[in-house]
């Protein structure tokens, strides 16, 4: 079956690779329906920060660099503003131990490695592939099955650690149902974490200790009505603050395991199962992934 080229749209858009051209081919509708996928691509991968996550997850989709927030500016005006970029998994590979060569992906806390399902490339249109990291400039590929079709299996052919830098873009958002996994960097393990929580649920509230220990009557009730003796000289109190210090107020400053904790429970009831996958082999940080699978739904993917 032949594949589907808008030979005009290529003509125009490497004449004038503009956004307002970009923007005039979409709307003439020449972005051609995404070619099919080689049968070795098992899924794709973003890296991101958490909070882009959270963000994610709120909205129920992934959205293009430029729309996710405040202050990202790398694709802010360009064409590669309508795209969220990947990089490719293959069969065998984990969002761990795959090739992946980019700032979201730097071995920091709490970035976290997005895992979606293959169908978010079949599903969807105008899709964007380079070999090398484009950097929000996008080639031929969104109007030409047959320049996407050969940048797949160019980023197949490619050695390891180039495949890293090789990138593929959908366009549009991407909704968090074809989310399949999410493999995110603590700094502690999962063993730790669960056991923090678990102590600290154990921990009785304070109208459980006051059920159970009433607290001591005051040592000097007063005595019927009669108010307390106060003493016969008074400070004026405008003069009583001015000698006051000034105590600034103390700040409550979290520590790194109950950011640690916070960020886990976070993340916890969005999804059905979490795993520790080891070690990442950087400052003493870990894998964590939490999973969309269902036990018995389907093999599991880990």
């Amino acid at each position: 079956m032949p594949l589907i080229d808008h030979t005009d749209a290529i003509q125009t858009w490497r004449g004038s690779k503009d956004e307002g051209t970009f923007k005039g081919l979409v709307r003439e509708g020449k972005l051609v329906p995404n070619c099919s996928l080689p049968q070795s691509i098992s899924g794709f991968v973003e890296g991101e920060h958490l909070n882009t996550l959270h963000k994610a997850l709120d909205q129920q989709q992934l959205r293009p660099i430029a729309t996710m927030g405040a202050g990202i500016v790398r694709d802010v005006g360009k064409t590669g503003a309508y795209y969220v970029y990947f990089r490719v998994m293959y069969g065998g590979e984990t969002p761990a131990t795959m090739a992946f060569n980019s700032v979201g992906s730097s071995l920091q806390e709490y970035k976290v490695r997005m895992q979606f399902f293959p169908r978010i490339w079949t599903n969807s249109s105008g899709g964007y592939v380079n070999t090398m990291d484009g950097m929000g400039q996008v080639n031929t590929t969104p109007f030409s099955q047959t320049a996407q079709w050969k940048a797949l299996h160019d980023i197949h052919a490619l050695g390891r650690t180039t495949r890293g830098s090789a990138e593929v873009g959908i366009y549009g958002s991407v909704s968090m149902s074809d989310l399949e996994s999410v493999w995110c960097l603590f700094p502690y393990s999962k063993q730790k974490l669960d056991e923090t929580i678990a102590g600290r649920s154990a921990l009785p509230t304070l109208q459980q200790a006051h059920a159970v220990h009433p607290p001591a009557p005051p040592l000097f009730p007063p005595q019927g009505n009669r108010a307390p003796r106060r003493r016969a000289v008074q400070v004026p109190a405008a003069r009583a603050r001015a000698r006051a210090p000034s105590v600034p107020p103390r700040r409550w400053t979290a520590s790194p395991l109950d950011t640690a904790v916070r960020n886990y429970q976070a993340l916890r009831p969005c999804f059905h199962t979490v795993q520790d996958m080891g070690s990442a082999g950087a400052n003493g940080l870990r894998w964590i992934c939490f999973s969309n699978y269902i036990p018995g739904s389907r093999p599991n993917p880990l």
